[in-house]
């Protein structure tokens, strides 16, 4: 130990305290509310608007009418044999074009910042 220089301790981590202010319990709202402000920083916003909807009407159906309408849908899903097929392709082109394109969109973004850096250093180099 050099002169004038204090010894260390070696201290143990501290364990933080739980915070009595935050008494923020979840529920089904918050759940929501969560669920919404995501869906708004992803662009995703019409579509949970719309699931909501269709969730909210089906709720509030009767037994009957759930019970026919369950039976309507998985009649039309019998009759047509090949639809997963084709929806899962769809869905597999849908994804396919998403994301080269945001591999593009990330890759222009991720050029423009590095001019702009290097402008920056340049500009730097020159003030020196």
């Amino acid at each position: 130990m050099a002169k004038g220089q204090r010894p260390t301790t070696a201290t143990q981590p501290s364990i933080p305290k739980e915070n009595p202010v935050n008494k923020y319990k979840p529920n089904g709202w918050g759940m929501i509310q969560n669920v919404m402000i995501h869906a708004m920083n992803k662009g995703q916003l019409l579509l949970a608007i719309f699931g909501l909807i269709i969730l909210m009407s089906i709720a509030k159906l009767n037994s009957v009418d759930l019970l026919k309408i369950l039976h309507e849908i998985f009649t039309m899903v019998k009759s047509l044999e090949y639809f997963g097929w084709v929806f899962a392709s769809m869905i597999l082109a849908a994804w396919y074009f998403i994301g080269s394109r945001s591999n593009k969109v990330h890759i222009e973004q991720i050029n423009k910042l590095l001019e702009e850096n290097e402008k920056l250093h340049q500009d730097l180099l020159l003030r020196a």
